[in-house]
């Protein structure tokens, strides 16, 4: 989706010069391409988001441990980058340029846990459905019980 979004609005862009006369050196589609950069973060099962996906529910997770993972499985990669300087850092290299990371916070971040004050609140709600949602043993009292554990 992304590519085709790139290559409308360079192709658009690139017809609007011609037509005002603006002479432009025609740019090189394949340079805007960001799909290798698509795949090492949303591919699975080793794209970056699944890997912290997986990070969170594994019972020693940690942002230490996702940050080797990632090092590991990307390391050879030219769109991923071991920040030297460093020890949580890393970073995607995107056609626009180099974006860099800090895996410190990123589990912590990523896992979906609601606050005791919310499910309280949702378990009192007036309508049932929102009750039932939320109701003692639901799927959020577990997230609940693992953050506090």
């Amino acid at each position: 989706l992304q590519n085709r979004f790139n290559e409308s609005v360079f192709t658009s862009a690139q017809e609007e010069n011609a037509i005002e006369g603006v002479q432009v050196e025609d740019a090189d589609l394949a340079d805007f391409d960001n799909s290798e950069v698509l795949e090492l973060i949303e591919a699975h099962p080793l794209g970056i988001l699944p890997m912290l996906n997986e990070e969170c529910v594994v019972p020693q997770g940690s942002d230490v441990t996702f940050h080797e993972k990632l090092v590991k499985a990307h390391g050879a990669n030219r769109r991923f980058k071991k920040v030297l300087r460093a020890r949580d850092a890393f970073e995607v290299v995107h056609y626009a340029g180099r974006v860099q990371y800090s895996a410190t916070g990123m589990l912590g971040k990523n896992k979906d846990t609601v606050s005791e004050d919310m499910l309280v609140l949702m378990q009192a709600s007036d309508d049932p459905i929102v009750r039932a949602v939320f109701g003692v043993g639901s799927a959020q009292q577990g997230q609940l019980a693992r953050k506090k554990g």
